[in-house]
């Protein structure tokens, strides 16, 4: 195209990136510095990311981004678009507060998708009025709206259409310049470009047998790319860090291109279809073609199947859609709501697929290529464009139900969105906010993530990220509990209390100080040296905290998080490798606690004992762990792989009211030390059941 028409088409993409965006939005929600509409817990994860990063200083590599988490990370590691949140940290003294790029971003992600979708239509048409028609139809594609309410930075489907349109134009810099763009991006991004590369330098060797010519074209890239993450702190965490749990789980469903609705969640993104029930975890497949899309596709199979010669398929890109649709599906396939595949794989083959946990993202090839062909097919079989206009109707009506509900606004989380605010005076006078147990999966995120949104916080370790350090998290957690222990809290910071099991430990230990406990719609927190503060009120629900009270004969499961449980700090969830629990919970660190009243009467409590399902030790060397009764020395236990049962005797040794036993591991284990999973966590044994007589 001449320059002047591109210069039009540019102006035409941008009016459509613009149009759209304020559909989707509202007018109001364009202002760079509105962050109501910012209500999913991924978007405000990544506003939080790109909050702490511009408010701190410039470090290397350039990505660092430690007040946000209290660890060491990177703003690459968050969905805040790495490349945009480099660019407004140059001008952070000039920019408002609370200042984000996001509404701008949805701009520049719909104008690049109709723009390419655009070019490569025209590129195989060379006719303005089909292609523009046919670009229309990328702007009313669910899956791409439904990324803009989860990860904004995902959204950037353009990134795909841009390199396969420079490798239709043959344009080498540009393939470079897209890959090299796309880790400033997201790096699910990388990866898919990376695999369409390496299948296209694969063809062109084989059919020129050229060793220099493939070295030479791939070498400066790998060079650059690896410069480029190193500088933006791709490499900060170590390489274990960068697997995930949930290649396997995270994929696509084999009917996802007729399923209106994404696995746990209750909003429909059609007009006219019902849910297709399917599996946890395929959500991350999420591939809805839409009534036109699937009108479309029907069309141009029955055109294809009666006319010859319609369109032909490199043998390149047969192999490109197929291994990718195998990613997506992962080795356990689902159809609706079945499995009907469940390949085994080793660990070492599931580690290298960790890389690409969530793989049912890389639907998205497949998807946009049956559509291309489908565009292709129909403008070759001469039908009129009339028809195609039809199609986009209908498409349009199917999807209207996100411009009328604004489904980027927060649909699929509307139980999330309950404002907790602290009386401004308080929060003026601190700087920091602690969890009493981080996790990137914190229900304290949800609840106290606009607190941290609409006020300036120096320091936070309430974080959600892609990747992190587990085993520093899993330090830092120890180091945490030992500082409450000793009663050593920040006078600069608000804790809030994560769960039930710290809730009854932080009563037993501040219970006689002058540390304030208080609990507001339902969530707990501290406020050092703040007891002064406290009201008859949060005097009474702090005194209605209970503690376990012993049942002799009884067996009880043990369950992490448990209101009525006997747990303190120091434990952690019960999952391990591929297998998620609910029950049974894992010593975590060197001190596990217990916490329970001894109320009985009448009746001698002899023992304790616990059923065991695993413990964590190396090779042959025992689990050495010593046992305290309220700070005493009880026993020395050594646990070996074998060992299923702890026995503590407990004769005159309980004291009545509270009592506290510690578990000292002396050398927990990290799984990822092992090679036996990507868990940081320093474990020691899993408990899951106690029985007291």
């Amino acid at each position: 195209m001449k320059s002047k028409n591109n210069y039009y088409l540019i102006l035409i993409s941008l009016f459509l990136g613009f149009f759209f965006t304020s559909l989707i939005l509202g007018l109001s929600n364009l202002s760079p510095t509105n962050i109501d509409w910012i209500s999913s817990h991924d978007t405000k994860s990544d506003f939080l990311a790109l909050k702490f990063f511009i408010n701190d200083e410039w470090r290397f590599p350039l990505g660092l981004n430690p007040n946000y988490g209290d660890i060491t990370n990177s703003i690459v590691f968050s969905g805040a678009v790495p490349i945009l949140s480099f660019l407004s940290k140059i001008f952070k003294n000039i920019l408002p507060i609370n200042f984000h790029f996001f509404s701008f971003w949805i701009i520049i992600c719909l104008s690049f998708q109709f723009l390419y979708s655009f070019k490569i239509f025209y590129f195989f048409t060379k006719d303005k009025s089909f292609s523009f028609l046919s670009a229309i139809f990328f702007l009313l594609i669910p899956t791409l709206y439904y990324r803009l309410n989860i990860h904004l930075s995902l959204s950037a489907h353009w990134i795909i259409f841009s390199y396969f349109y420079y490798e239709l134009k043959n344009s080498e810099k540009a393939k470079i310049f897209i890959i090299l763009i796309s880790c400033l991006v997201h790096f699910y991004l990388t990866i898919m470009l990376l695999i369409i590369r390496s299948i296209f330098s694969i063809d062109i060797f084989l059919k020129k047998k050229n060793y220099q010519d493939l070295l030479k074209k791939n070498f400066w890239l790998i060079l650059l790319l690896i410069l480029i993450m190193y500088i933006s702190g791709y490499f900060i965490i170590p390489s274990t860090d960068t697997l995930g749990y949930g290649f396997g789980i995270f994929k696509t469903n084999l009917l996802t291109f007729f399923d209106p609705v994404p696995s746990g969640s209750d909003f429909n993104w059609s007009l006219f279809l019902p849910d297709i029930k399917n599996n946890y975890g395929e959500h991350e497949g999420f591939a809805y073609l839409g009534i036109g899309g699937i009108l479309l596709l029907f069309i141009s199979l029955v055109l294809y199947i009666k006319k010859d010669n319609l369109i032909k398929i490199h043998n390149k890109y047969l192999i490109i859609v197929t291994i990718f649709f195998l990613l997506s599906l992962s080795n356990n396939v689902g159809f609706a709501d079945k499995e009907i595949i469940n390949i085994s794989i080793s660990n070492y083959l599931y580690a290298f697929l960790s890389i690409i946990r969530a793989s049912g993202r890389f639907i998205w090839i497949v998807y946009y290529a049956l559509i291309l062909c489908a565009f292709i097919i129909f403008y070759r079989s001469k039908i009129r464009k009339e028809y195609l206009i039809f199609v986009l109707v209908l498409q349009t009506l199917d999807m209207s139900v996100i411009f009328k509900n604004k489904s980027i606004n927060g649909i699929d989380y509307k139980n999330e969105n309950q404002s907790f605010n602290i009386e401004n005076d308080l929060i003026n006078n601190y700087q920091k906010i602690y969890s009493t147990y981080s996790s990137d999966n914190s229900k304290i995120f949800y609840q106290v993530s606009e607190l941290l949104m609409k006020n300036s916080f120096e320091k936070t370790n309430i974080f959600r990220l892609g990747r992190y350090d587990r085993t520093e998290q899993s330090i830092n957690r120890s180091h945490l509990y030992s500082e409450m222990l000793d009663l050593n809290f920040d006078k600069n910071g608000l804790y809030f209390i994560e769960n039930f099991d710290h809730l009854r430990h932080i009563k037993y230990i501040i219970n006689d100080t002058n540390h304030g406990l208080f609990n507001k719609q339902d969530i707990w927190y501290i406020i050092p040296e703040g007891k002064n503060l406290m009201n008859t009120i949060d005097l009474k629900k702090k005194d209605e905290i209970n503690f376990y009270e012993i049942n002799l004969n009884l067996k009880e499961k043990i369950n992490f998080k448990d209101k009525n449980g006997i747990l303190g700090f120091g434990w952690s969830h019960g999952s391990y490798g591929k297998v998620y629990s609910n029950s049974g919970a894992w010593t975590e660190g060197n001190k596990s606690f217990l916490i329970f009243n001894n109320k009985v009467s009448g009746q001698k409590v002899e023992s304790l004992s616990f059923e065991l399902s695993q413990i964590m030790n190396n090779n042959k060397i025992p689990l050495d762990v010593n046992v305290y009764l309220n700070q005493e020395i009880l026993t020395q236990i050594q646990l070996n792989k074998s060992d299923k049962r702890i026995h503590l005797d407990l004769e005159k040794k309980l004291k009545k009211g509270v009592n506290e036993i510690m578990f000292e591991i002396l050398n927990p284990v990290t799984p990822v030390s092992k090679l036996e999973s990507v868990d940081g966590r320093f474990l020691g044994f899993k408990m899951n059941s106690f029985i007291f007589n």
